[in-house]
Formats: C-alpha cells, structure tokens, sequence
C-alpha cells in the first residue's frame, strides 16, 4: 500500500505482525475523479483508506443537491460503518478532483451490491 497502514489512526494500535496480515488482506484499488466508490444506501465491500487524492463523504437531499459532509485526505478512511454494522452506507464516498466534485447521484456509475 502507498501509505503505511501503521499511520492510520483506527489502526495504528496494531501489532507489527496484525499489520502485516491485513497488508496481505488488502487490495489497493485505483479510481477516476467522479467514481463514487461507495454509494448512500449500499453496502460497502470493505474498509477504503485514501492513499492519494480526496475523497468526499456526500448526502443526496430528496431533490437530488448534494451536500459534502467531509473530506477526506491521504491517511483518512471511509466505509467503516456499514462493515461494522452491517446496514448499507449512509452516505456516498466519491473521489474528487482537487476541490470539484463532478460526483453523479446514486444510481449513476455507484459502486455497490
């Protein structure tokens, strides 16, 4: 992985030997600015740590207006909750382009089960 996982926070209380096994667990993914990775209302399929870029956390309102709840730089995760829980994301994880989000709805290019 490009970013030690030892210096993301939820894992850095990890021994050297459980990080090594979810090294081996892991599998680094590329995606294009706009792909939302995981959509609101989908289960994600695993835990995403940024390793390069931004990332923004959005919320669709009823009408479709997108509001940015957070963003996420290298060393940040998302997709936790729905791992933990087991209910579908509540919102939408989308790479972003330097400050635009050229982020379609869910239902457009969304990643998801």
């Amino acid at each position: 992985m490009t970013t030690p996982l030892k210096r993301i926070g939820v894992l850095s209380q990890l021994s050297a030997g459980e990080l090594d096994i979810l090294t081996r667990a892991c599998d680094e993914r590329t995606y294009a600015a706009g792909d939302i990775i995981v959509a609101d209302g989908a289960f994600a399929d695993g835990l995403f740590i940024v390793t390069a870029g931004i990332a923004s956390v959005l919320k669709y309102s009823g009408s479709k207006v997108e509001i940015e709840l957070a963003r996420l730089h290298v060393g940040e995760h998302f997709g936790e909750m729905s791992l933990v829980t087991e209910r579908p994301a509540s919102a939408s994880g989308c790479l972003d382009d330097r400050g635009r989000r050229p982020c379609a709805p869910p239902g457009r290019s969304a990643r998801g089960r």
